[in-house]
């Protein structure tokens, strides 16, 4: 990540990251998560009861921003929006690209996260198949954005995950995307459990 993301900074001459400073910036990150408020800038606010300490002294609020407009998840070679579109052929090869692998601009590290979580992790007995959303309120993805006013997180990617039931923890998802013709659901929760299956699970 810190090399594709100085990668980013080097296209627009700005000063280059390092393997602590990317730490920093998802520990911020992780806090903003446990300590939340309403607008991000609050965290470095004048005013000492919205001003978070740990946050404001660990990074200023312009390389945050900076680091979060350039974070790089993937080589610049690898990201279709990049890519130069002058012809019909490339804007074709482009689309397809965004279209097979829509998590594109994050896949090497959705990869690693999502091999981790198979792998590293030991889970008790008892599973569970459930929906799961990720907040998300821009335009620009290529994964389908679905509202569902019943969930706590209302608007954002639906995920189908499996996860221990006594923990919670996920060892698997994928995101739904829609297709052509209706998916059944025994279907998606058989690719869900798939590398869980015959290892004596409750599921």
């Amino acid at each position: 990540m810190v090399e594709w993301t100085n990668s980013n900074l080097a296209v627009k001459g700005k000063r280059l990251t390092s393997i602590d400073e990317i730490n920093a910036w998802l520990g911020i990150v992780l806090v903003m998560g446990v300590v939340n408020l309403n607008n991000r800038i609050d965290y470095w606010s004048t005013n000492l009861g919205l001003r978070n300490m740990l946050i404001s002294r660990t990074m200023s609020l312009g390389r945050f921003e900076l680091l979060s407009s350039n974070l790089g998840c993937c080589a610049r070679i690898n990201n279709p929006d990049l890519w130069p579109t002058r012809t019909s052929k490339q804007r074709q090869h482009q689309y397809n690209k965004r279209k097979k692998y829509p998590t594109y601009p994050v896949k090497p590290v959705w990869d690693e996260v999502l091999n981790n979580c198979k792998t590293k992790f030991l889970a008790k007995q008892d599973l569970a198949i459930d929906e799961a959303m990720i907040a998300y309120k821009g335009f620009k993805s290529f994964v389908h954005k679905v509202f569902m006013p019943m969930k706590p997180t209302r608007v954002g990617f639906k995920a189908y995950s499996l996860a221990e039931s006594e923990s919670g923890f996920m060892l698997n998802f994928f995101l739904h995307q829609p297709s052509k013709t209706p998916q059944k659901m025994a279907d998606i929760a058989y690719r869900v459990v798939e590398p869980f299956l015959n290892l004596y699970h409750h599921m």
